[in-house]
């Protein structure tokens, strides 16, 4: 350990420089890559109207039912691409101005060893546009602030075409919220119309039966109907007022879900309001990536000092104490010269 610490102190330099050079500019670096800009926009979300009040029970908040919604859509290359559309970015995707790279990813994509990383092919469309798709997949999502509120927020994002990438996710997933809402809708109509159409047929059939039974078997003035007859006919009467029931029941849902449709298209608005427009947003550190780069910073920077004094001490074959001759000859030294400050006596 002694040689280690003597080298170290004759050397200053040697674990100076990179255990403090070296985390400088890792937390330089850190502080760049880290600040993000990014477009952000607030909506308030409530029950849609299509379900019920007992439907809705041990259901998740609304906000976070609409933020899996959104956040499962974009991972269907055709919702991204569709937004990409709505936002007027094709013609700067497929040049590659969209999206715009980082300072620092420019400045390495013009370097010759990192160009293949960090450069891409602008007149390549294809590649163009799949690396646009990754980006609004990666960098767009939507995040739960409550029951009701969630922020659709695009990470990295700071221009004017970023701000208009948030407003197409925000019109065309209400788009495909309306059509999805529409569809369901019909189908619920559908469904209780096919209900409604078997319980009138069950219905009509009834009372075509206790009609026939009633026309076969006149009640008597003088005496009461047998037994059996009466037995049958209270059956009769009683199957018909069951499916007159069923068909009533029926009829009030098919109302109630033409009411309520009708209600999910007009206020299909309310069920997903826009409170703030997209809008861009200070830069921010990411602390987290920071952090991490800055401690790599400091621990290979005080490995590369630690190297640098055992290389320096394993091939350093200066002769300075005795035990020096001992090791390098195999004889005691016979003196040794007292070291003197620079301009002592």
């Amino acid at each position: 350990m002694k040689p280690y610490l003597v080298t170290a102190f004759r050397n200053p330099l040697l674990w100076v420089l990179p255990a403090l050079l070296l985390p400088l500019l890792v937390a330089v670096g850190a502080i760049m890559l880290g600040r993000q800009n990014s477009v952000e926009a607030s909506v308030w979300t409530q029950t849609s109207s299509l379900l019920d009040s007992t439907a809705t029970t041990g259901l998740a908040p609304p906000a976070q039912l609409q933020a899996n919604a959104f956040n499962q859509w974009l991972n269907t290359e055709s919702f991204r691409a569709s937004i990409i559309t709505a936002a007027g970015l094709d013609d700067k995707v497929n040049s590659g101005d969209w999206p715009k790279k980082s300072g620092v990813r420019s400045m390495l994509a013009g370097l010759p060893l990192t160009k293949p990383l960090f450069g891409g092919s602008s007149s390549d469309a294809a590649a163009n546009h799949d690396r646009a798709l990754a980006a609004v997949k990666s960098n767009l999502s939507a995040q739960v602030r409550g029951d009701n509120l969630l922020f659709i927020t695009y990470k990295g994002g700071g221009t004017d075409d970023d701000v208009a990438l948030v407003k197409a996710a925000l019109d065309t997933y209400q788009k495909q919220n309306l059509g999805i809402n529409s569809t369901q809708a019909q189908s619920l109509i559908d469904f209780y119309q096919g209900q409604v159409n078997a319980d009138q047929q069950a219905l009509a059939q009834s009372d075509t039966d206790l009609q026939s039974f009633e026309t076969q078997h006149p009640a008597s003035l003088v005496s009461p109907r047998p037994p059996s007859e009466a037995q049958q006919l209270a059956q009769l009467q009683s199957t018909y007022n069951i499916h007159l029931s069923q068909y009533e029941l029926a009829l009030g849902r098919l109302s109630d879900a033409q009411a309520r449709a009708q209600a999910s298209v007009s206020s299909s608005n309310t069920d997903f309001q826009v409170v703030d427009q997209p809008r861009l947003m200070g830069a921010t550190l990411q602390l987290k990536i920071t952090g991490l780069l800055m401690f790599a910073g400091i621990v290979f920077g005080f490995g590369i000092a630690a190297l640098l004094i055992a290389l320096r001490t394993w091939f350093d074959d200066t002769v300075r104490e005795p035990e020096d001759v001992r090791k390098l000859f195999g004889r005691d030294a016979l003196a040794t010269m007292p070291s003197f400050k620079k301009g002592g006596n």
